[in-house]
């Protein structure tokens, strides 16, 4: 049913995890978890049956937060609107991740074709953190709507660019 991850190099392995996990939760019958390269470095996402994408987030950005960046799954709606965030973990103070994680529903709803109307976070006592948390909302959509442009859901599966984009593990 899942595809073997016993020879994935570690980093890949704990993100396929995450992403298994995420299948599983997400009540989707099934999941293609598809690989493209940019400037030489793997990117996922997680296509859904239903069509919404999920992208894990330290798989996008690296740096944010007030102690580092947070690690979030996003999903996308068929249209592109982020539809939820879910926080997978973070390295910042708990009690300035929890006020932000209840203020994070302000980061929603936005399209990823929208770049230059990504908003802002903003929670007293716990800028840095906010300011995290939507840096790496954001910067995971910009670097992914660099790929998402050129996709389409054609009558063959996935097409980028006009070829059909191999599956690296499907979920049933």
């Amino acid at each position: 049913v899942f595809a073997q991850a016993a020879d994935l190099p570690l980093p890949t392995k704990k993100l396929y995890d995450q992403y298994v996990r995420l299948f599983k939760d997400s009540g989707a019958k099934r999941g293609r978890l598809h690989v493209w390269q940019d400037n030489g470095k793997n990117r996922y996402f997680l296509l859904l049956s239903t069509r919404e994408i999920i992208l894990i987030t330290s798989d996008y950005v690296e740096d944010g937060g007030f102690r580092g960046a947070p690690t979030m799954a996003l999903r996308l709606s068929p249209h592109g609107d982020l539809r939820d965030i879910k926080l997978l973990d973070s390295p910042d103070t708990k009690s300035y991740v929890l006020r932000v994680v209840r203020e994070s529903s302000g980061l929603e709803g936005q399209n990823i074709r929208n770049r230059s109307d990504r908003p802002a976070l903003a929670v007293t006592g716990a800028t840095f953190t906010a300011a995290g948390f939507a840096k790496t909302v954001n910067g995971t959509l910009d670097l992914f709507l660099k790929f998402y442009e050129d996709m389409d859901f054609g009558a063959k599966g996935l097409v980028h660019k006009g070829t059909p984009l191999p599956v690296a593990y499907s979920f049933d």
